[in-house]
C-alpha cells in the first residue's frame, strides 16, 4: 500500500513541477537522480530491482523491512519516502504560488 502512495505522490510531485516549471527537464533530471542515488551510489532497490554495480552495496538477502526501508521493494515502499515526498509537493507547491503571484503583479 506504501508503494502505491508513493507513486500517487511522485506523480503529483512531479505534475506540478512540470506546472510551475512548464518544462518536463527538470522532471527528467530529478527522476535520474533519484535512481542513480538509490542504485548506483547506494546500492537499494529501486522498485524492487537491485543494481549489479553500486559504490555502496547492499546485501539484500540479509536485509529486513523497517520504518525507513522495505526488502521487498525499497525505499519508495515506506513511509518515510511518502512523508518526503509529500513534504516536497507541498514544498514546490507553495513555491510556485508564491512565483505565480510575483509575476502577476509585475
Amino acid at each position: 500500500m506504501l508503494s502505491i502512495i508513493n507513486i500517487v505522490v511522485t506523480g503529483l510531485l512531479f505534475s506540478l513541477v512540470v506546472y510551475y516549471t512548464d518544462s518536463l527537464w527538470c522532471v527528467f533530471m530529478m527522476h535520474t537522480a533519484w535512481n542513480y542515488t538509490q542504485n548506483i551510489i547506494f546500492g537499494l532497490p529501486n522498485s524492487g530491482i537491485v543494481s549489479s554495480f553500486s559504490i555502496f552495496k547492499l546485501d539484500a538477502a540479509s536485509a529486513m523491512d523497517s520504518f525507513a526501508y522495505n526488502a521487498g521493494f525499497g525505499i519508495e515502499g515506506t513511509i518515510v519516502a511518502d512523508l518526503v515526498l509529500i513534504l516536497a509537493a507541498a514544498a514546490v507547491y507553495v513555491w510556485g504560488s508564491r512565483r505565480e503571484k510575483r509575476t502577476k503583479t509585475a
